[in-house]
């Protein structure tokens, strides 16, 4: 269970704003977006990333509050979006890429999985072409 895994403390924690009631974490906006995500690195998180489908995602990563606006591609398939997204994010993180790469990295994985038929099809050479299309926005205010 997610209550069990952040118990346990893990590095980077990802999930869809979708799942977030599912998990006691119910609301709307971006507001309740940064009170889910703070409750989360509460929890046992040290990183959160949210992501919200075509709205790209929001993060928390080394205290930093984070909004990520991926490129704009035709969608096919959402199916399996996420776990490309978390996969590219782990292997930034094991590569030792510093946080904003690895983010872009994550976010282009996730971006190609959702422009294609079949899961976790996109090629490398297609997900780093796209990594330059990422933006990695800090924003204000105090989270935690």
């Amino acid at each position: 269970s997610l209550a069990g895994a952040l118990a346990g403390g893990v590095t980077l924690l990802k999930i869809s704003d979708e799942a977030l009631p599912r998990e006691g974490l119910a609301g709307e906006g971006q507001e309740a977006l940064r009170l889910a995500i703070a409750e989360l690195h509460r929890r046992g998180a040290q990183n959160v990333i949210v992501s919200r489908s075509e709205a790209g995602a929001l993060a928390l990563v080394d205290g930093a509050l984070l909004e990520i606006v991926g490129p704009r591609l035709t969608p096919a398939d959402y199916h399996g979006a996420g776990d490309s997204m978390t996969a590219a994010a782990a292997v930034g993180i094991a590569r030792g890429l510093p946080a904003a790469e690895w983010l872009r990295l994550a976010a282009s994985a996730g971006a190609v999985n959702a422009a294609r038929h079949g899961l976790g099809t996109g090629a490398r050479a297609e997900i780093e072409h796209l990594v330059e299309r990422v933006e990695v926005r800090p924003l204000s205010g105090t989270l935690i």
